[in-house]
């Protein structure tokens, strides 16, 4: 019996075996060596753009909280106080909590 096809093996734990035996060592070992760099790529591009961009606070949360509810409007709240600082906001985009910051921040900005 081969190790593949062990009785008491579920198959979460066959599909696992099957991915290692798919691909040689070799193989694998090629392939992440290129991911390293490209990985390395994109925290160099990332890096570069923030520095250009002065201070700014991160902003994530859930994408599920609505409008009118006490954790978007706190949100929306501490982004307008942050940007009032002197701080960008920078957030995933939206919806829920992200959407509230970048709210705040705009409310900021109309007010100056």
């Amino acid at each position: 019996m081969d190790f593949l096809h062990q009785p008491d093996m579920n198959s979460e734990e066959a599909k696992i075996r099957r991915a290692f035996t798919d691909k040689d060592w070799q193989e694998i070992r090629a392939d992440d060596t290129w991911s390293i760099f490209k990985i390395m790529a994109e925290f160099v591009e990332g890096y570069e753009k923030l520095s250009k961009i002065g201070p700014c606070v991160s902003v994530f949360g859930s994408a599920r909280t609505l409008p009118g509810t006490k954790y978007y409007d706190l949100a929306e709240e501490i982004a307008f106080k942050i940007a009032g600082e002197g701080y960008g906001i920078i957030s995933g985009g939206g919806p829920g909590i992200m959407e509230a910051a970048n709210k705040g921040a705009q409310k900021q900005v109309e007010n100056q």
